[in-house]
C-alpha cells in the first residue's frame, strides 16, 4: 500500500474497514500526490500528477497542484492512479454454482478487492438486490456502487424463472415498467424470448419513466430488427456483424456491453491455462471448495477435447473477438461487462480488459470501456467514470503501467470509494464467517 503521510492537525489517515463503510465521505480533504494519472478519457497519462479530493468528490486533477493546508496525503510515488473500474454486466445473486443469496458479502468484497467500484446488475432477485443497494448506500454493509435492472423481462416460459418476470404481451409494458421504476431500477433488461413488439413497448414506456432498455437476445443480438427498437444497449457482443447494421446501430446510438469473459471455466482454462487460478484476486476471494472444483474443471477442459468442444468453441471466440474490433472501428461505444456469475468475481473484469486488448483495442481504449463508457451507458458520465473535477472520487492505485500493459490493472494497491480508502486486507475471504452454504443435493 502507498505510504500515507499526515499534514496539519491529523494524527492518522482514517481508513475504511471491510465491515463499516459510511455511505458518503465526510467533508475532509485528501491529496493523492506523485502519481501517474490515467483519467479514463483515453488521454495520455499525466506524469507526476496530483488529485485533490474534498467531501468524496474530486476537486482538482493535474501536475504541480498546490496541496491544501491540513490535507491528508497519499504518496503514490511509482504508482498509477486511475478511475475505479466498472463491470456493467454482473449477477449478484449468483455464487459460481447457482443462486447464492447468503454469500453476497463475499462477492461484494471480491469486487472491491479487485478495484471494481461500480457494477450494473443485469438480472437478479429484485427485493434482494434492491436491499443490497440500499444497505450499501446507508453504510450498513460494504460494497461497490450498484445499479440494477431487477428481474429479466422474459416470455411466459422464462429461461431463468428465479430471476425473471414473465411478459405475455406488449400490453403489460406499462405495468411492468411502473413496477420496476417504483423499485428503484436504473434500466430494464429485455430477455431472449421477447418479441420485437414487446421490446418496443418496454422501450416506449421505459422512456416515459427514464428507464433505458438493455437487450440480451442471444444469437439475435445486434440484429437490425432489434437495433431499431430504441434500445440503449445489447448485453453481449453480436455474433453477426454487417456494415449496414453497424451504420444503423451508430445512428441509433446503440452501445455494446462486450461481455467477452463469459463462458465458464472451460473458456478460461482454454485461453489462460491453469496458472490464472493462482491469482491473488481469485485465491483471496474464492471459497476453497469452489476453487478446488474450478481447478478440476479447468484441468478437464485442457485434457478432454470433447468436454471442451461441447462447452467452448475457439472458432466462436475468435469470431466475437473480430466483431469487437469491427464494432469499435465503426464508432460504436463499447462498455466492459463480464456476465459474471460469482465464480471469479472482480478478477474477471481484468480478464475482460485483456480480451479487449487482444481484440485490437489499445490498453487506454480498453480502460475507457470500464470507466468513461460505463458511466455513459447510465447517462451519468457527468458524475463518475473519469478523474475530473466534480466527479465522484472512486479511485484505484496500481503498480506498473496499465497504459502499456493492460494486465497491470490487476496490481491493485489501494481502492478508494467516494473519497474513502478501503482497507483491502479486511476484504480477503474468511471462510469461518462466510455465509455461503454448499448443498451437494443441488449440485453445488
Amino acid at each position: 500500500m502507498s505510504v500515507i503521510k499526515v499534514l496539519g492537525n491529523f494524527a492518522i489517515l482514517l481508513m475504511l474497514t471491510g465491515l463499516q463503510v459510511p455511505a458518503r465521505a465526510q467533508d475532509k480533504v485528501t491529496a493523492i500526490v506523485n502519481a501517474v494519472i490515467i483519467d479514463g478519457n483515453g488521454n495520455s497519462p499525466i506524469e507526476d500528477g496530483s488529485i485533490i479530493i474534498r467531501g468524496g468528490k474530486i476537486e482538482a486533477v493535474g501536475s504541480q497542484l498546490k496541496v491544501p493546508s491540513g490535507a491528508e496525503i497519499i504518496d503514490a510515488a511509482g504508482q498509477v492512479a486511475m478511475p475505479g473500474l466498472a463491470d456493467m454486466h454482473v449477477h449478484l445473486t449468483w455464487g459460481g454454482e447457482g443462486h447464492d443469496l447468503l454469500g453476497y458479502q463475499r462477492r461484494l468484497n471480491a469486487l472491491l478487492y479487485a478495484g471494481v467500484t461500480t457494477v450494473l446488475d443485469t438480472g437478479a432477485v429484485l427485493p434482494f438486490v434492491q436491499q443490497m443497494h440500499q444497505a450499501i448506500e446507508a453504510g450498513k454493509i460494504v460494497g461497490p456502487n450498484i445499479y440494477y435492472v431487477g428481474p429479466l423481462i422474459d416470455s411466459v416460459d422464462p429461461q431463468w424463472p428465479a430471476v425473471s418476470l414473465s411478459m405475455a404481451s406488449e400490453t403489460q409494458a406499462q405495468k411492468i415498467t411502473r413496477y420496476l421504476k417504483n423499485n428503484g431500477v436504473s434500466a430494464i433488461k429485455a430477455y431472449a424470448k421477447l418479441t420485437r413488439p414487446q421490446i418496443v413497448a418496454l422501450v416506449n414506456h421505459g422512456k416515459k419513466l427514464g428507464l433505458p432498455v438493455i437487450v440480451d437476445a442471444w444469437f439475435s443480438n445486434g440484429a437490425e430488427h432489434l437495433v431499431t427498437t430504441g434500445l440503449r444497449a445489447f448485453a453481449h457482443t453480436p455474433r453477426r456483424v454487417i456494415d449496414d447494421t453497424l451504420k444503423i446501430m451508430k445512428q441509433n446510438e446503440v452501445q455494446i456491453i462486450t461481455t467477452r469473459a463469459v463462458g465458464g471455466i472451460v473458456k478460461h482454462a482454454r485461453l489462460r491455462g491453469l496458472s490464472f487460478l493462482q491469482s491473488d484476486l481469485i485465491k483471496n476471494t474464492t471459497p476453497s471448495w469452489l476453487l478446488e472444483k474450478a481447478s478440476k474443471d479447468a484441468s478437464r477442459a485442457l485434457t478432454d477435447k470433447q468436454f471442451a468442444n461441447d462447452n467452448f468453441s475457439e472458432h466462436f471466440h475468435k469470431l466475437l473477438q473480430k466483431n469487437v474490433k469491427l464494432i469499435f472501428d465503426a464508432g460504436i461505444p463499447l462498455v466492459a461487462g463480464t456476465d459474471n456469475d460469482g465464480l471469479f468475481t472482480g478478477e474477471e473484469l481484468h480478464f475482460e480488459l485483456e480480451l479487449l486488448v487482444d481484440a485490437g483495442l489499445t490498453p487506454l481504449e480498453a480502460i475507457t470501456t470500464a470507466t468513461k463508457n460505463a458511466a455513459k451507458l447510465m447517462k451519468e458520465d457527468d458524475k463518475w467514470g473519469t478523474l475530473e473535477p466534480g466527479k465522484r472520487a472512486d479511485i484505484i492505485l496500481v503498480d506498473g503501467r496499465p497504459d502499456k500493459n493492460i494486465s497491470d490493472t490487476r496490481n491493485i494497491k489501494l481502492v478508494m470509494v467516494r473519497g474513502r480508502v478501503i482497507e483491502r486486507e479486511k476484504l480477503v475471504l474468511n471462510e469461518q464467517t462466510d455465509l455461503n452454504v454448499r448443498d451437494t443435493k443441488f449440485g453445488y
